[in-house]
């Protein structure tokens, strides 16, 4: 599945397209869930740079006006936003190999919808709290965060490319047995899951980068402050 701005596939006006980037965790969540139900060659990606702020920019404003990653649309102008909701939404289309992985029994279905919403309103809320500080150059280094224990079907996909972000954060989930036996076992059973870890290294990498030019403005702002100090106490010539 090609991951460029543009895919020249004469095939395109009856694909859906995805618009994504690759770092987001959410975004990492619909393109496992694809390619676990074998639907990648219907899906035409769309680039969209959330480093580079693309997704500002009044062309995908007119998209998703909440200025917010992934968006699927329709060859027929159907726009669907939320990665849950498109994750969903895909297993629904995908027939039986969609329902193994998002059972219809009432129940199943309703536990399988717990853990998508604890994804989404506890651990990726978590995460985004421990990175974004350093992302908008609030701090210089991540706090510490705990993870809790996880499992089911459909929302282990979504709550796997969470956690791959956390490790790529150098979370320590040397103390969660439970949760790194189960990512184990997520990773032997949705090997695309290697591409939301490879994104959730690059997104660690600028974290990284950022959190060295933050010290060093720090730093320099500190020296500066100093100087400034030292000027005002020495005596007058």
């Amino acid at each position: 599945m090609s991951r460029d701005h543009a895919n020249t596939d004469p095939s395109n006006g009856t694909k859906m397209k995805l618009y994504w980037d690759p770092v987001p965790p959410p975004c990492q969540a619909v393109l496992l869930t694809a390619s676990y139900l074998n639907m990648e060659t219907e899906l035409q990606l769309v680039r969209v740079d959330v480093m580079k702020n693309e997704q500002m920019t009044g062309s995908f404003l007119g998209v998703n006006p909440l200025h917010q990653l992934p968006v699927l649309v329709e060859p027929d102008g159907f726009i669907l936003t939320e990665s849950r909701a498109i994750m969903t939404y895909l297993a629904e289309r995908a027939g039986p190999r969609g329902l193994a992985l998002y059972p219809p029994e009432p129940r199943a279905r309703a536990s399988c919808h717990r853990w998508l919403l604890f994804d989404l309103t506890c651990l990726w809320q978590r995460l985004k709290g421990y990175h974004l500080p350093v992302v908008e150059r609030r701090a210089g280094r991540p706090a510490a965060a705990a993870l809790p224990a996880i499992h089911e079907a459909l929302a282990d996909l979504g709550l796997a490319t969470s956690v791959a972000q956390a490790r790529a954060l150098l979370v320590d989930l040397r103390p969660y047995a439970a949760v790194r036996a189960w990512y184990a076992a997520v990773q032997a059973r949705a090997p695309a899951l290697a591409q939301a870890e490879h994104g959730s290294e690059q997104y660690a990498a600028i974290l990284r980068q950022l959190t060295t030019d933050w010290e060093l403005t720090q730093a320099r702002e500190g020296s500066g402050e100093e100087e400034a100090r030292g000027r005002a106490v020495s005596p007058a010539e």
